[in-house]
């Protein structure tokens, strides 16, 4: 029987990695028989899986011919990944029957509860059967992603009053396993003492299953001293069935309320109408029984006394029971736009056995409420054949507003005098409660081009100094 010949042209057939050349007469049987064989690969060649998922699915996949039943095995091997720690090694194989074209691995992943980071560990394909071959993907690696924090407190420090009896620390346990944990706890002196400032603990630490929180109590020691604040610090260590977190330790401070003076705040601000700047000296509260005193006076900062504010020189007294006193420094309104000005209240010599606290020195703040004299805006725009172009100029201050005048001129920028505005200058006169005044410049109609210049007060005379600039 003869063979029909294809005729002579050139084109290639392409299933997968295999590529067929067909070049002059061959029989269409064979090139089909070469083409149909099957070909097992993994689906992807890295897979990602948390380690709280309990299992890696990995995807085999079949390519070519489907009119036959195939298989391949598998089998496990570490890599930074541990059998029996991080997940189960597994073996078989895969059979495909016909027409299937996707199968599934599942390799168990096992959640330890340890900081540890990522691990890995690599699936293999081996000895295709039933007239299959392996694809270019054999291996497949699988990677744990770590979800432990491990076991630390919740924060990295803590403050408590001295009264306060003790202070309250949390644990947290940051994983997510199943199992009992415990952890041991101890204190240690830094500046505060244990036996004098607090009571030292050693203790184990045990999480139930899926406990998450633990908070221990430290008694802090009241001692009716006046102390500097002192402080100590509380450690992690030993922990079994996880891991210890990155804040192992923590750190204690221990803030003394025993007999003493300080400013309630270190800073006060006041309006300059405010009348008066009320300053709160706050007692300490441990002891409050007897009477006791201390020196408070006034000292110029940028504001100065008589002028912005007047200074006081007081001895406080405080009685039994007595924990706060208000001091009032009266503020001066002097109706003059000269901007923020501050000055100091300081606390000296206790008595009665008390002394002073952190906060001995307090700053007063006078916010300045005057306007001044200045230009409604700091910048102008307008087209050059508007022909001219008028400023208004404002004055304030909030005493009485008698006449003032500020004298005015131009002074060129990137724009001239003479070809492009009219210079001018002259003298402003505001009457007695007049705010607003208006000053109007020409404009030259021959430039034809973008330019800027300037017009500045100066001068100004019976009336208040420069406001603040005005924004753009």
């Amino acid at each position: 029987m003869k063979t029909q010949s294809i005729p002579r042209w050139r084109s290639s057939i392409r299933c997968l990695s295999v590529e067929v050349l067909l070049t002059g007469a061959l029989s269409l049987a064979t090139v089909t028989a070469g083409l149909g064989q099957p070909l097992l690969q993994f689906s992807a060649s890295t897979y990602s899986v948390p380690e709280s998922q309990g299992a890696a699915t990995l995807g085999v996949q079949r390519l070519g011919d489907l009119s036959a039943a195939v298989s391949v095995n598998y089998a496990t091997t570490d890599g930074t990944a541990t059998n029996g720690v991080k997940y189960t090694a597994t073996n078989g194989t895969v059979a495909f029957a016909t027409g299937i074209t996707n199968q599934w691995i599942v390799v168990p992943i096992l959640n330890d509860g340890f900081v540890e980071g990522s691990k890995r560990f690599t699936v293999s394909l081996s000895n295709p059967a039933g007239r299959a071959v392996l694809g270019t993907r054999t291996n497949a690696t699988v990677s744990i992603t770590d979800n432990d924090r491990g076991v630390s407190f919740r924060f990295t420090s803590y403050s408590v009053v001295e009264g306060a009896g003790a202070v309250l620390i949390d644990i947290v346990r940051g994983d997510d396993g199943n199992l009992p944990v415990t952890v041991d706890l101890t204190t240690s002196d830094l500046t505060a003492l244990s036996g004098q400032d607090y009571t030292g603990a050693t203790t184990n630490l045990m999480f139930a299953p899926n406990e998450r929180l633990m908070t221990v109590a430290i008694p802090i020691l009241n001692n009716g001293l006046r102390e500097s604040n002192r402080s100590f610090r509380v450690t992690l260590s030993n922990a079994v069935g996880a891991s210890l977190g990155q804040s192992k330790t923590t750190t204690i401070t221990i803030v003394d309320d025993d007999q003493g003076f300080q400013f309630e705040s270190a800073k006060y601000t006041v309006g300059e109408d405010a009348g008066a700047a009320l300053v709160r000296v706050l007692r300490g509260t441990d002891d409050t029984s007897g009477t006791i005193t201390v020196e408070c006076a006034t000292a110029d900062g940028t504001a100065t006394n008589g002028l912005d504010y007047i200074g006081v020189t007081n001895t406080l007294t405080l009685g039994p029971g007595d924990k706060v006193k208000v001091v009032p420094i009266p503020i001066v309104n002097d109706g003059v736009a000269d901007g923020s000005k501050a000055f100091l209240v300081r606390l000296s010599n206790p008595t009665g056995g008390a002394v002073l606290g952190p906060r001995a020195t307090t700053t007063v703040s006078i916010q300045d409420n005057d306007p001044g004299l200045g230009f409604e805006l700091s910048r102008y725009s307008i087209w050059q054949g508007a022909g001219e172009i008028k400023l208004t100029v404002l004055r304030g201050d909030d005493g009485a507003l008698g006449p003032v005048a500020v004298a005015y001129a131009t002074a060129d920028g990137t724009a001239h005098a003479g070809q492009d505005y009219q210079a001018t200058s002259g003298t402003l006169q505001f009457e007695a409660n007049e705010t607003v005044q208006s000053l109007t410049i020409a404009l030259l109609p021959a430039a034809l081009r973008t330019g800027d210049f300037q017009v500045r007060l100066s001068n100004p005379t019976g009336g208040p100094l420069w406001g603040p600039p005005p924004p753009p």
